[in-house]
């Protein structure tokens, strides 16, 4: 997808997740960027490459790109889901529905304030360990 449409951004966005999952994080970063750059509305670009940042240690960072989340307006990131051919796709194959978007959404915004508040503690007090970081899992939507 990305090299015959290179302008689509969820083909960056979904090969950055796979390629995160493969433990190629440095290009998954690099690829969520793409992502950005292309589409700046979708919120779990974001999230994602903002959680790979912070699994990473680069608080600061991940902080920014959290702190962007709030700004983007929801509708437009499930607008894009669901008239993303690719995406569809894979709403179909899991079965899923516009409905079950919904609680995929509301958990990035939960876990988008708990990471902000991480992000902050840990700029703020370097090297100690924060509860409540084992959870915390790229999401696709």
């Amino acid at each position: 997808i990305t090299e015959y449409m290179p302008h689509l951004s969820e083909g960056y966005g979904l090969l950055a997740f796979c390629y995160y999952y493969a433990g190629r994080k440095e290009e998954s970063v690099v690829l969520y960027e793409k992502a950005l750059a292309l589409n700046p509305h979708i919120i779990w670009f974001y999230y994602n490459l903002g959680l790979i940042q912070y699994k990473d240690g680069h608080y600061r960072e991940a902080l920014n790109n959290f702190q962007k989340i709030p700004q983007v307006d929801i509708n437009l990131s499930v607008k894009f889901i669901l008239s993303s051919k690719l995406y569809q796709d894979i709403l179909r194959e899991r079965g899923m529905t516009v409905a079950d978007i919904e609680p995929g959404v509301r958990t990035v915004l939960q876990n988008t304030e708990i990471l902000i508040g991480l992000s902050v503690y840990h700029l703020r007090k370097p090297g100690e360990a924060a509860p409540g970081e084992e959870n915390l899992n790229l999401r696709i939507f």
